[in-house]
């Protein structure tokens, strides 16, 4: 019997070749997307669930604030006993020196000598509790060794990074991304941060135990079944005593997060050497995943319905001789199950060819291990079973449900003129106008952030990151750099926009502040194409033997709540004079309006950067010649160079990344739908062969009888738009709601989206109604 129902499927299969191919290859599509998001979504939910500890890890965050002080782990050490060790964080990057060879260190993470014993990642050489011990100790990634080192064993060999002599002490595996830290090259002793910012024993001592820097992650572990986070109160009333952070309601909570929850953690965006992740983005994701499944599902579902016409005598004969319904059924179940493995096999194909372009798009690095393992054959054995059930069983249910003897007789009418297929039609294209919408609007936004003016010229400006030589030869290298034809500033910084910017907190009439506070030189305003009214001293304030001006810009003035003419205010215990006040610019991304700004305008004997401001013509001219110079003043430190519009405009990748996600999902969409309804037409098409011979017998005009075909489709996609309007629009609008900027809600695109799908449905359609209006109407009633 099995063997009968094999063969009678295979039958089938080759005696209508084109819709089993457009069922293979549609659905072959859809899995090869829900196969590869399925592997993204399983590494984003089980990020950091690798650590022998992870339901002991909590990483302390604070209602507006993330990073703390550096003896605040040792605090609450001492005053909860729930709690077993900490570890401090915080990410540099820098040059290092081994062999009289320089190297870009690249993402560098310092951490106390407990990381490895709290985390579990996998050390290549070294123990997890003596790794970090030593005050020296370098513990280097295994790609990040075979760079500087090659094949040799690099443990016990010293090396220089930012002026500090290292000893590497192991070697780690590279970290993967189910991770929320970011991959670091070398991870060194928490303890040596102060002496790389060139403090002394004495300068060491006093960062470690004060208050005032509140810069770096910090991580607990607690003891086996305890619970941190009842101590978060009792912590918080603690510390309002003497941190600085909780008082006057500058930050009124803190919280424990357990590490599952750190990753999704968006409050935190600016934690140091951490990446986030999107839950919501997950969950959009995965609903056009299988929003695009159930479109693949619906084509099998219309052209098995559609097919049926053929099948219903088949199905009524084997009920007149005895066949069961639970038969039928599962002759059809068998049918699909197949159609669905044979497009499982192709997905698998297509996953392996796409898998380097899928790794670009979403921005991993999976290698075919990872995505091929038990979960991937897991994944789609559910799928091939899934589809297989639910595109077989709904016309399975429908053909061995009719009366035998009406079916014999003619065509049920349910077939001719069903409305379940009408309505899958109007959700498959209801689905792409949604997508297409969302995928306009992305990058209408991205356009519009992009173009959008931030109060300085951020496109002729470029940094470089200075070294110990050219900080050295600081006034030669300004000289030099404006010896460049075409250059107009130099300016030499601390921070500066899309890069690094310091944060001031003080209290003003007893109000708590936070500032952004950029270091700078009298030039930095100049370097960036910046107007000032006024002549600006370095002397213009003195506390002690610093030496600076200080300008703030709109949004400081009325935090502060200064009055005309914003002659100086108090800052901590100095009155300190006002320069200036400039307008906002935006200096972060726009995603939050302008923050309070002041600019510290000083002389900068020592500065981690120089901004260079040219021409707009003559750009790569004056590239090539400022690489020159570097070279000329700093041979052996690599160059580290970057425009500010493309530092400012980083902050966007994530919403280009998901217009190109959602634009593929469009596509393909668009493609599995336009499948569906072409299978479609050709039904219509022949089911109506009679009809259509009797309107051209009669006189009716080719053009007339391709209308009237279309019509029967173009009226559905247009009901679809009706509804696709609606839902594009609030889910446009919802995301735009994210951004302090944004664009504006324009019906164009929502009628280009309709326009296009129409266009689609229509070049889908029309070749199959032409083919059926050109046909010789002899042919259609010769039996008649």
């Amino acid at each position: 019997m099995f063997w009968t129902q094999f063969k009678l499927m295979l039958r089938n299969l080759r005696r209508n070749k084109l819709h089993s191919a457009i069922n293979i290859f549609g659905l072959a599509i859809a899995l090869t997307l829900v196969l590869l998001l399925s592997s993204y979504v399983s590494n984003e939910v089980s990020v950091d669930a690798f650590h022998a500890n992870k339901d002991r890890i909590y990483r302390v965050h604070g209602d507006n604030i993330e990073t703390f002080a550096p003896p605040f782990g040792q605090y609450i050490l001492e005053n909860i006993a729930e709690a077993e060790s900490y570890t401090r964080t915080f990410r540099i990057d820098g040059t290092l020196t081994y062999n009289d060879k320089k190297f870009e260190s690249g993402n560098c993470l310092l951490a106390d000598s407990t990381f490895f014993s709290i985390f579990s990642f996998p050390l290549l050489v070294g123990d997890a509790s003596q790794v970090l011990e030593a005050k020296e100790s370098a513990v280097l990634s295994e790609s990040f060794a075979k760079k500087i080192f090659g094949n040799t064993n690099p443990v016990g060999e010293s090396f220089n990074f930012s002026g500090k002599n290292f000893v590497v002490s192991g070697i780690y595996s590279d970290f993967k991304d189910n991770t929320h830290f970011v991959k670091p090259n070398m991870i060194l002793n928490f303890l040596m941060l102060p002496r790389i910012w060139g403090n002394g024993d004495e300068g060491a001592d006093y960062f470690l135990q004060d208050y005032g820097n509140s810069s770096f992650g910090l991580y607990v572990l607690a003891h086996k079944n305890s619970n941190l986070k009842a101590h978060e109160a009792e912590l918080l009333e603690k510390v309002k005593e003497f941190y600085w952070v909780f008082q006057n309601g500058r930050s009124k909570e803190i919280y424990f997060t357990p590490l599952e929850d750190v990753y999704f953690n968006l409050s935190a965006l600016d934690y140091v050497g951490t990446r986030q992740g999107n839950k919501k983005f997950l969950n959009i994701l995965a609903l056009i995943a299988l929003s695009i499944v159930i479109i693949a599902a619906i084509n099998y579902i219309n052209l098995s319905i559609t097919q049926s016409v053929k099948r219903t005598k088949e199905v009524a004969i084997k009920k007149i001789i005895g066949s069961m319904r639970w038969s039928i059924v599962r002759q059809f179940l068998m049918e699909s199950t197949v159609v669905s493995f044979i497009s499982t096999v192709l997905a698998i194909l297509l996953t392996i060819i796409v898998l380097p372009e899928f790794n670009k798009l979403v921005n991993t690095d999976f290698s075919f291990s990872d995505i091929f393992n038990n979960g991937f054959l897991l994944r789609s054995c559910l799928v091939v079973f899934v589809t297989g059930l639910v595109a077989g069983l709904v016309p399975s249910l429908i053909l061995s449900g009719f009366n035998s003897v009406e079916t014999l007789k003619g065509i049920p009418s349910r077939l001719k003129n069903s409305f379940g297929q009408k309505a899958m039609v109007v959700f498959q294209y209801t689905v792409s106008i949604v997508l297409i919408v969302v995928v306009a609007f992305i990058m209408k936004q991205n356009n519009y952030m992009k173009n959008y003016d931030l109060g300085f010229d951020k496109d002729h400006t470029f940094y470089i990151r200075m070294t110990d030589d050219t900080n050295k030869q600081k006034n030669a290298f300004r000289n030099e750099l404006m010896k460049i034809p075409g250059v107009q500033a130099v300016s030499f910084c601390n921070d500066f926009p899309g890069g690094p910017i310091n944060n001031q907190s003080f209290v003003y009439n007893e109000k708590p502040q936070s500032f952004d506070q950029f270091r700078v030189d009298t030039a930095f305003f100049s370097a960036l194409g910046i107007p000032l009214k006024n002549k600006i001293s370095v002397t213009d304030n003195i506390r002690g033997e610093d030496k600076f001006a200080l300008v703030l810009n709109k949004t400081g003035v009325n935090e502060l709540e200064l009055e005309a003419p914003y002659n100086e205010f108090k800052l901590y215990d100095n009155m300190v004079k006002i320069s200036e006040v400039v307008e906002d610019m935006n200096f972060r991304s726009l995603y939050q309006k302008p923050r309070p700004t002041m600019f510290m305008l000083r002389d900068m004997n020592w500065a981690p950067y120089v901004l260079v401001r040219g021409s707009g013509g003559n750009l790569s001219a004056i590239l090539e010649r400022t690489k020159a110079v570097f070279k000329e003043l700093s041979p052996s430190d690599p160059l580290v160079l970057n425009f500010i519009d493309d530092a400012l405009n980083s902050a966007y990748q994530k919403e280009e990344r998901t217009a190109k996600i959602v634009g593929y999902f469009a596509i393909f969409a668009i493609l599995i739908s336009s499948l569906g309804i072409f299978a479609l037409a050709s039904y219509t098409a022949q089911n109506r062969r009679k009809e259509i011979g009797v309107r051209k017998v009669n006189g009716a005009q080719i053009t007339q009888v391709v209308g009237l075909l279309n019509m029967n489709f173009i009226k559905w996609v247009i009901v679809a738009f009706l509804i696709a309007t609606p839902v594009a629009w609030f889910a446009t609008n919802k995301w735009l709601e994210n951004f302090a900027y944004r664009t504006h809600l324009s019906w164009s695109i929502f009628v280009l989206a309709g326009v296009l799908a129409l266009g689609i449905a229509l070049l889908t359609v029309s070749w199959q109604s032409w083919r059926a209006a050109a046909r010789n109407p002899v042919e259609s009633l010769r039996y008649e």
